[in-house]
């Protein structure tokens, strides 16, 4: 049923010329009321044309049309709280192209959670890791993934891996929480576009047999392709991951030891915090144990490939293998996350109790410290100072017990955690000051 809601790209048009045949220019435009000024500063009169908005009368009118155009399905899109929820001006219209956008969006939404559910088992809401994957397998970006140097089992990994972390529960992944996410709207989104334009590629494929130029055919994908290398979820962004997880692999096993991964930050991460990583995110517990073993039969031509590093190997030999690598990654990058800030609590809880204790912070600050000094840093810190820094950072009701919550409640918690397990975090903490003044200065002098 969700299906029949969605527009295509032929329901997109006709939908787009019924909103601008009846929209009409916003009276209160900003682009109307004032000149554009060039950047002589002189003024410039028309230079940008009033924007399409809708009244409620004609969002009525546009939805009567549209459902005799387009099928009693076309109603979800034009409730009366829809226009509601979108931004109005101040004489109550909506922007036509506002309106559109949010149809799109709708759609493409609907059209997720159908092509989930149809991966998912029983109806039940929820994809395990091998569904996750399953699903991003069908719709991996060949053309793309080629250009990028990329397997597409790489990809699957790595985006299956990001998925997992930051919406992963229990071991599984809601698919309500995937639809409402918006990367995981704009993976779908850029897929999508990336899919009609090698179709439409295809359809006029035949014409060009007789040796007429296909260059105008061909850059539609190649727009499709560029588009999506600027997102998280890019073949590029996975090819990335995998050269530099071949790079720290120096015995090409597939997997990282501890000693292997402590080059991953030019060893400045401690080697209690790399110890509680592999202890917590790297075998039968972590997140990614599925995807490894679901990728344990997949062959690609890269070295160290993901079908090398799989569960139960990584668990014999205590070691890292690709995913968990893309989980690690996507946690680091993203610290201040909610979701990161769970991936790396049990690293900071080294006694298991579910918070903190000052005991835990003093053994990572002097963990940290200890490497400070043996990096070759003169200045002297004392692990209290750091400990009182760290005590305000959190602001936490009970310092005592300090929980997952209030690292996240704190707004601070990504920083935290960063100055807590890598002295080069740590040293950018101790000199912040002087760092913003550089970039500050930076900025000036570029202006």
């Amino acid at each position: 049923m969700r299906s029949q809601m969605a527009l295509t790209t032929e329901r997109e048009e006709v939908l787009w010329w019924l909103l601008q045949r009846h929209a009409s220019p916003a009276v209160a435009s900003s682009c109307s009321r004032d000149a554009a000024v060039t950047m002589d500063g002189e003024a410039q009169e028309g230079s940008c044309a009033p924007e399409l908005c809708l009244n409620y009368d004609e969002f009525t009118q546009v939805a009567a049309e549209c459902r005799e155009a387009l099928g009693p399905s076309a109603d979800v899109y034009f409730q009366a709280s829809i226009f509601l929820r979108l931004a109005r001006d101040a004489g109550g219209c909506v922007p036509a192209a506002a309106l559109f956008r949010y149809c799109s969006a709708r759609s493409t939404q609907m059209l997720l959670q159908t092509e989930l559910c149809s991966f998912g088992t029983n109806c039940i809401g929820w994809l395990s890791p091998l569904q996750l994957q399953q699903w991003l397998q069908s719709c991996a970006p060949a053309a793309a993934c080629s250009r990028a140097g990329v397997s597409e089992a790489d990809w699957c990994t790595a985006v299956a891996a990001r998925l997992l972390l930051m919406h992963g529960r229990r071991g599984r992944v809601a698919i309500r929480d995937l639809v409402a996410s918006p990367g995981a709207h704009a993976l779908a989104t850029a897929l999508q576009a990336l899919a009609a334009a090698a179709a439409a590629v295809a359809a006029v494929e035949p014409s060009s047999v007789d040796g007429g130029s296909t260059s105008t055919t061909i850059s539609p994908v190649l727009a499709a392709i560029m588009q999506l290398d600027e997102a998280w979820f890019s073949p590029a962004a996975a090819a990335g991951l995998r050269c530099q997880f071949n790079k720290l692999d120096a015995d090409g096993d597939g997997l990282l030891s501890q000693h292997e991964f402590s080059s991953f930050s030019q060893g400045t991460m401690t080697s209690l915090a790399i110890q509680r990583l592999f202890a917590h995110h790297c075998g039968t517990g972590s997140i990614t144990a599925a995807l490894s073993s679901s990728s344990n039969g997949s062959r690609d031509s890269s070295r160290g490939s993901s079908s090398r590093g799989g569960c139960g190997k990584a668990v014999a030999g205590g070691g890292m293998d690709f995913a968990a690598f893309c989980a690690f990654c996507a946690a680091w990058d993203a610290r201040h996350h909610p979701a990161a800030i769970r991936f790396f609590f049990p690293l900071l809880d080294q006694r298991g109790c579910g918070y903190l204790g000052q005991a835990d912070l003093y053994t990572l600050i002097r963990e940290v410290l200890a490497l400070w000094v043996a990096l070759g840093q003169q200045e002297e810190v004392r692990v209290e100072d750091v400990l009182a820094e760290v005590n305000d950072l959190l602001q936490a009701p009970d310092p005592g017990r300090i929980s997952v919550a209030d690292l996240h409640r704190c707004g601070t918690g990504g920083t935290s955690i960063g100055l807590l397990l890598d002295v080069n975090l740590f040293w950018e903490y101790e000199n912040r000051e002087a760092l913003l003044q550089q970039h500050q200065q930076a900025q000036a002098a570029e202006s």
